[in-house]
């Protein structure tokens, strides 16, 4: 038996968006389970785009897409928790037993709590598990926010909105109503 499988184990991500002020905004969120990820500078600008191009076990990333309607629909001041908690599908399983998520910018206590507040409901994690820390440009100092940071512009740049439609990275948001 592989005591790996029946460990529990904490998940680390950096969240970024495209911030370009033109729709499609896609909202980026790199992650790893990998502490060495998360801790050491191996990813940086050179390298993430061969990153992106060889997806990795340790090292994995995935968008949203938003309109401008989604903005509306859902609010500035929720877009931000329902956008990141939708982007762990898929990622989060039952072996994870904490998170810390990374964001560049600032957010207002009242929108960390709703983040976590957020995942702990989708993904039964506690929200005393979940650690939200924000800084402005976090993506200049964190390898993992640097990375979401790269895919979300990559993605914006380079991939037409029916690409984006098919790129298996792609998550959906969830029913927010």
């Amino acid at each position: 038996m592989d005591l790996g499988d029946t460990c529990s184990r904490h998940l680390y991500a950096g969240f970024d968006e495209s911030n370009h002020g033109n729709f499609p905004e896609i909202m980026a969120l790199a992650s790893t389970y990998n502490h060495e990820y998360a801790s050491l500078k191996r990813i940086t600008r050179k390298n993430s785009s061969w990153f992106f191009n060889h997806p990795d076990s340790d090292l994995t990333y995935t968008f949203l897409s938003l309109n401008k309607s989604d903005f509306k629909i859902i609010g500035r001041e929720k877009i931000l928790g329902i956008s990141i908690t939708s982007l762990l599908s898929g990622i989060i399983d039952e072996r994870t037993s904490g998170l810390t998520i990374n964001i560049d910018g600032t957010e207002s206590p009242k929108s960390k709590n709703f983040i976590k507040e957020s995942i702990s409901k989708v993904y039964q994690i506690p929200a005393t598990a979940i650690q939200v820390v924000c800084a402005p440009h976090f993506d200049k100092k964190d390898p993992l926010v640097r990375y979401a940071d790269f895919c979300a512009h990559k993605l914006f740049k380079e991939f037409s909105s029916e690409k984006l439609s098919q790129h298996s990275q792609q998550r959906y948001l969830f029913n927010y109503r």
